[in-house]
């Protein structure tokens, strides 16, 4: 399974590739037992803890309990540096010299024991320029004390908030604010470090990334600290404990509701958070007030402002604009907002490979900037009257881009020159008001932007809300299609649509010329969670006789629906959650309840069983890969540039539309008059 941080390194030249491996290696840490006499320490009245140690640096050979005691006299507060997890990190200067991070765990013997060995146990190995390295640790009785590098100039958090008074050990006391160019360079860092940590034998999860677990070093490196919370993902499961993990403000919602299990995507939603964060100043756990008095927090208020295109107005007012490029910080935020989806964490390194030419992310960001959030708006209104809506939508985006690429020409009406795509057998099923939502969609956004948004882009985006709205993953979509001057023939539209009488050999063989693989294939019949079906579709299953592969209740229910082989009735594809995008369409197939002989066989079909089983598994899976897919079919065949037209109405091509030619001649007339 691919993971989500790829996505900063390809924002900034590259930022990063994380890939989940699981193995099973127990890394164990060598120790040495070491005993100390009772006025070296304090002791408490707590459970016995046995005394060890252990040196992973030379430097620290002969240091003992004894002398970090007087290295920090005595762990005065004075000396404070940073409160990491269940303790205090001390600033301490040893006999030889050499400066170092000294955390001293908490009191509570249970937890701050077992916080302490977690510590041991990833870090005592590990060895990244962009992790804090850890040179040994101390235990007697009670006290239990790590031993780190320091790191100079503190934590990112005091950088961004400026929370660390000035005194004498606090050598970065006047802060300048960070540029921008310093910002990307920190979260390429982390980035890069986490990477480190995914991609290990046995993966790490760091559970707590957060501002004041990045420290700074002298040239604005940064190194993650505190692995208090850090845990192992073992063999092919997530690393299951009771305890809730990370820090409110960047814990992912699944920790926050009762979770129990770590898992590398919950490293990647905090750093989605702390992406935020750098960007904007704006600490993650603070409520803050928008310009309407509404008080939001920054998930919510980051969501909204990159969906309105609004990038530039969320950076921190304390970074310069001298320079800086706005397509850098559309694209960073856009990670960082992928990388807090609540329902998907999209692996952005497929996500951000190469675009059709004349395809771009941000494509309409300056002539149609509201765009998107007019198509969600009006689609909410559509969806709350009838939920339906949203399958005929993504119906509509399948059977345009499948035929002659997704160039809106399946909205096209019939012409003197013959019928339509509409018109061939297999677009006979598609809602009319389908056609109808789309045409409402070019009014609105024509009336805000001017006529600069195709009805193919409109189709491509209702298709995403169609999805997003009736419970699915939110994704980016690529836009800059044109609308094309021509539809296909009625044989081109059927040879091009697969009936749902197809196997998944046929399906693997015609869609194969459209660069789509067996795992797309499965993907995208995902999309049958939702929507009606006429019983033609399936009845050839049930008459003359049943199909083996289907469920006997079902054929029963389905025999009551369609009494006859051309009935003309309806019933839901999934019967689970007929409204809902989930993965109960799946479910269904593995319980031998798919509606088509192109939805069952691909569970019967040994190529496609395992995929099938993966996505009925875990709906995160399914959500990750339909996106991919959908993304991938969203370019088939685009026209850009100067190929095609935009049209004034998604029906008629500009060219047979009497009105667009009688404005366009009235606009010349205008301005020649001028």
């Amino acid at each position: 399974m691919e993971a989500a941080l790829q996505a900063v390194l390809a924002a900034t030249a590259s930022f990063f590739v994380i890939t989940v491996i699981f193995a099973v290696i127990y890394i164990i840490c060598k120790v040495r037992n070491r005993q100390y006499s009772q006025n070296c320490v304090r002791t408490r009245n707590v459970p016995n803890v046995a005394s060890e140690s252990a040196s992973f640096d030379p430097s620290l050979n002969q240091i003992a309990m004894g002398e970090l005691l007087l290295a920090t006299r005595d762990f005065s507060p004075e000396l404070i540096v940073g409160d990491g997890s269940f303790g205090l990190v001390y600033k301490a200067r040893l006999f030889n010299g050499v400066t170092v991070a000294v955390k001293k765990l908490g009191s509570d013997a249970f937890q701050g024991f077992r916080e302490f060995r977690a510590e041991m146990e990833t870090l005592s190995k590990i060895r990244h320029p962009n992790i804090v390295k850890i040179l040994g640790y101390y235990a007697t009785g009670s006290d239990r004390v790590l031993v780190y590098e320091f790191i100079e100039k503190g934590s990112l958090d005091q950088w961004l908030h400026d929370t660390s008074p000035s005194t004498e050990h606090d050598a970065s006391a006047a802060r300048l604010p960070l540029p921008w160019e310093t910002r990307i360079k920190i979260i390429k860092g982390v980035a890069n470090g986490l990477l480190y940590l995914h991609n290990l034998e046995t993966p790490i999860i760091h559970r707590d990334i957060k501002a004041s677990n990045v420290l700074l070093d002298s040239e604005f490196e940064p190194h993650i600290a505190d692995f208090g919370l850090a845990r192992r993902v073992e063999g092919s499961h997530s690393h299951v404990s009771t305890q809730v993990a990370g820090t409110m403000g960047y814990m992912p919602p699944e920790y926050i509701h009762g979770a129990t299990t770590a898992t590398v995507m919950g490293d990647v939603y905090s750093f989605g958070i702390l992406m935020l964060e750098i960007a904007t100043g704006r600490r993650p756990s603070w409520p803050f007030k928008e310009d309407d008095g509404k008080e939001v927090r920054l998930v919510e208020w980051a969501t909204n402002m990159v969906k309105q295109n609004r990038q530039m107005e969320m950076l921190d007012d304390r970074i310069s604009r001298d320079g800086l490029k706005e397509d850098g910080v559309v694209e960073f935020l856009r990670i960082a907002t992928w990388c807090i989806n609540e329902t998907c964490s999209i692996s952005e390194a497929d996500v951000s490979a190469p675009l059709v030419k004349g395809l771009s992310w941000n494509f309409h960001h300056s002539s149609c900037p509201k765009l998107e959030s007019l198509v969600r708006k009006h689609l909410k209104k559509v969806f709350k009257e009838d939920i339906g809506q949203a399958a005929g939508l993504l119906r509509l985006h399948f059977h345009d881009c499948f035929v002659q690429g997704c160039d809106g020409s399946v909205l096209l009406d019939g012409s003197s020159c013959g019928p339509s795509e509409q018109d061939a057998p297999p677009n006979l099923s598609l809602r009319a008001e389908a056609f109808e939502i789309i045409n409402d969609l070019r009014h609105l956004v024509h009336n805000e932007c001017g006529r600069v948004v195709s009805c193919a882009d409109l189709v491509a985006l209702a298709a995403r809300d169609a999805v997003y709205l009736s419970g699915g993953p939110d994704y980016d979509v690529p836009l800059g299609r044109r609308d094309g001057l021509h539809f296909a023939s009625r044989q081109a539209t059927i040879d091009n649509l697969p009936p749902p009488t197809s196997n998944t050999s046929f399906l693997i063989e015609s869609l194969s010329s459209k660069k789509l693989d067996a795992t797309d294939i499965v993907a995208l019949s995902g999309g049958h969670t939702i929507g009606l079906s006429h019983c033609p579709a399936f009845t050839p299953r049930l008459y003359p006789t049943q199909d083996p592969t289907m469920d006997e209740d079902l054929a029963s229910e389905l025999k009551e629906i369609c009494p006859t082989e051309n009935s003309t009735a309806t019933t839901v594809m999934d019967i689970r959650t007929p409204n809902h995008f989930d993965n109960k369409y799946y479910v269904g197939l593995v319980n031998r309840q798919g509606l088509f002989t192109s939805d069952q066989d691909l569970y019967m079909d040994s190529r496609t069983r395992d995929i099938v089983t993966s996505f009925a598994e875990d709906q995160s899976v399914f959500f990750e890969q339909f996106v991919l897919s959908m993304i991938k079919m969203g370019q088939l065949s685009v026209l850009t540039g100067r190929h095609g037209e935009i049209r004034a109405n998604c029906s008629v091509r500009n060219s047979d539309n009497k009105s667009y030619l009688a404005y366009l001649v009235d606009d010349e007339e205008s301005k020649s008059e001028l």
